[in-house]
């Protein structure tokens, strides 16, 4: 996926992230995403070609900074309860 391609693909994902937190599940619909986004819904379904597939890229998004965060642990005592706290915290 080309630079351009992934940061309109992020673009998405950061506008969902937002309505998520902002106006909880039932307000994530395609219309709202795009519309935060700021693209057509066309160029939605150019990346995501359904609601399942945004869901799921979100999904993928989170498991992968959680990830991210776990191997950045140091292994000390708490330090993966730590990397929970930071993942289940954020605001986005």
């Amino acid at each position: 996926m080309g630079d351009k391609a992934q940061a309109s693909r992020d673009a998405i994902l950061d506008a969902a992230g937002r309505i998520l937190v902002r106006d909880g599940g039932d307000a994530l619909t395609i219309a709202s995403v795009a519309r935060e986004a700021g693209i057509s819904k066309g160029g939605l379904f150019y990346h995501f070609a359904s609601k399942q597939e945004l869901v799921e890229g979100l999904i993928e998004r989170y498991t992968q900074e959680f990830d991210r965060l776990l191997e950045a642990a140091d292994g000390s005592p708490g330090s993966a309860v730590e990397a929970y706290i930071q993942s289940a915290s954020r605001s986005d």
